[in-house]
């Protein structure tokens, strides 16, 4: 039951909190209004009133994903305009250690993996959004360490190996380990990327 007189961004943050654990649990299909209201201790028309639909509410719990991968860090060292290599080095910092070091790292790598096995719209129009522009600049800082165009086929390949070796450890998270030793991990990641980048370079 809803608590009176609740702070409405109290409110509005529990039933966010509530929707990524059942979003995470479910999926957005199998998700219902009732449950998430339920678990927030609130009721489905306060949900309507923060969020509109299940599915603004959903949009807002990636949004919130998204925020917490450090999207706008790493917005603000591509506008540092260091050297490549650091900037790579630090983005790869970012990224493994905003969701790895974060108190609920269970929520984001469950919902994550239900993305990945079953896209949904809501994220490929947040993607499009949010991080595509970070994935441009991605692809013109690799390029720069491999002396290629952003837009060359190696360029993208390679940016998404750099990618997908953060990506298994986000979900490598979920057997225990990870979380503690995470600076360490993208250190390792940073070093193994570099080095290969160095050794692929065209002069």
């Amino acid at each position: 039951m809803a608590r009176p007189n609740a702070d409405p961004e109290e409110t509005r943050g529990r039933l966010l909190a509530a929707a990524a654990e059942v979003f995470a649990g479910r999926g957005f299909a199998a998700a219902t209004v009732r449950e998430i209201s339920a678990r927030a201790g609130s009721n489905a028309a306060l949900i309507h009133y923060h969020f509109g639909d299940k599915l603004q509410l959903y949009k807002a719990v990636l949004r919130d994903l998204m925020q917490q991968a450090s999207l706008d860090e790493v917005h603000e060292i591509f506008s540092l305009e260091l050297p490549p290599e650091e900037t790579v080095r630090r983005v790869i910092k970012a990224r493994m250690g905003a969701i790895l070091r974060h108190e609920q790292a269970g929520w984001h790598v469950r919902l994550i993996a239900r993305e990945l096995a079953q896209p949904t719209a809501a994220l490929l129009e947040l993607k499009a959004e949010l991080a595509m522009p970070l994935y441009a600049r991605g692809l013109e800082v690799v390029g720069a360490l491999l002396g290629r165009s952003a837009s060359d086929e190696v360029t993208r390949m390679s940016l998404h190996s750099i990618l997908g070796q953060v990506l298994f450890y986000v979900l490598a998270s979920t057997g225990g380990g990870v979380v503690a030793e995470w600076e360490r991990l993208a250190e390792h990641v940073a070093d193994f990327s570099l080095a290969a980048l160095r050794g692929m370079r065209e002069d």
